[in-house]
């Protein structure tokens, strides 16, 4: 069988957010090519690195979901996707995030071949969190046009079946892994690591990292729930002389005014947006790793804590009990004083979760392993979707 020819909707190659939906892109074109032909579609020049072996096509993108107002749009339109299907009329579409194959499909076909990959289904489990509209109505476009889908967790199959009934049978799981070739880059020249606000953070510091700390990694808004590890911080129960090192955008004026506000600001080293081997000397020297989220659809930081010898305390979740094992200490939700205590037995007894265990854990997850998954399923399309 020739190779299976894919084309990449590039979105997440374009900028600097999204990194975990590139780091999974990367990760598993990189060791796939010699199995797979594939196109990267790209819009804009790319901000992220592109494996080797890949080839790269340039696409005016347009508006994803057109309205009246999109005018040029709606006349420009026919005459691009005509072009894509006729250099790509066979390849399976692939987007990095919910973007729909431009080049249609003829009335009662079911070619060429769609396949999706859905990283959670938060937007739908936390709806009244905020303005997901947008983004669930490109989820569902994008999920009921494909013939397949690829979760990151038996989690995040579970729940997207719940949603989308039709797609039973049809769902693919493929694992994370913390085993990265792929390297973030460090923050742009001259951008500060810390937050530069003495009231919200006075142990910040760009070069130095306290000799003992708890760590926070990540987005810090609705349900990765930062503000339950600020009441925490508050309560007795946290350890005496314990900063909390947080790695992410820097702090806005809300958030320093909550963690003002709870009297708290002291006990927090905010150090901006750091690159991988920043990210890793944070991971290897901090005492636990502080995980809160109320939802993942994997939670990558949890095995990236683990592979650097650093217990992850965390939310009592479906998935996070599913990716970390037995390998972490777990917490009651939304209870800032069980966080505290969690915390508290990760510094005091930590020989509950050991290197070994830590180890073993990780054994079960490999990008390598992913990559194959990944294979057999386009192995499949492409052989249903043959010309």
């Amino acid at each position: 069988m020739a190779k299976p020819q894919v084309l990449i909707d590039g979105t997440v190659f374009e900028g600097r957010g999204r990194i975990g939906v590139w780091r999974l892109f990367y990760e598993l074109i990189s060791r796939t090519t010699n199995e797979v032909d594939y196109t990267l579609l790209v819009g804009a020049s790319p901000q992220q690195d592109i494996p080797t072996g890949v080839n790269v096509a340039r696409f005016v993108r347009g508006p994803e979901l057109v309205t009246r107002r999109h005018v040029v749009w709606r006349m420009l339109r026919p005459m691009l996707h005509s072009r894509l299907r006729s250099r790509f009329s066979n390849h399976i579409w692939h987007p990095t995030f919910f973007s729909l194959d431009p080049r249609g499909r003829a009335v009662g076909s079911d070619h060429p071949k769609r396949l999706a990959t859905v990283y959670d289904m938060l937007s739908e489990d936390f709806y009244w969190m905020g303005d997901f509209a947008l983004q669930r109505e490109m989820k569902q476009r994008c999920v009921e046009q494909s013939d397949h889908v690829l979760t990151i967790s038996h989690d995040a199959a579970e729940r997207l079946v719940r949603y989308f009934p039709a797609m039973r049978g049809r769902v693919t799981v493929m694992h994370l892994a913390a085993d990265h070739r792929g390297q973030l880059a460090p923050a742009p020249v001259g951008a500060p690591e810390s937050t530069g606000d003495s009231d919200a953070a006075p142990h910040s510091g760009a070069d130095v990292l306290p000799p003992r700390y708890g760590l926070f990694v990540g987005g810090r808004n609705l349900y990765k729930n930062f503000p339950t590890v600020v009441r925490a911080l508050a309560t007795p129960q946290w350890p005496d002389g314990l900063p909390l090192v947080v790695v992410g955008a820097p702090f806005d004026a809300a958030e320093q005014a909550f963690i003002r506000s709870h009297g708290v600001a002291d006990k927090i080293v905010s150090l901006g947006a750091v690159g991988d081997d920043r990210l890793g000397e944070c991971y290897r020297k901090s005492a636990c790793f502080v995980f809160p989220s109320l939802g993942e659809g994997f939670g990558l930081p949890v095995l990236e804590a683990q592979s650097h010898g650093t217990i992850p305390v965390l939310c009592d979740t479906g998935v996070f009990r599913e990716v970390a094992g037995e390998a972490a200490i777990f917490h009651p939700a939304n209870d800032p004083a069980g966080l505290a205590r969690a915390v508290r037995a990760a510094i005091e007894r930590p020989d509950q979760v050991g290197p070994a265990t830590m180890q073993s854990n990780l054994q079960r997850f490999s990008w390598d392993r992913a990559a194959a998954t990944l294979v057999d399923t386009y192995e499949s399309l492409w052989r249903d979707g043959a010309p």
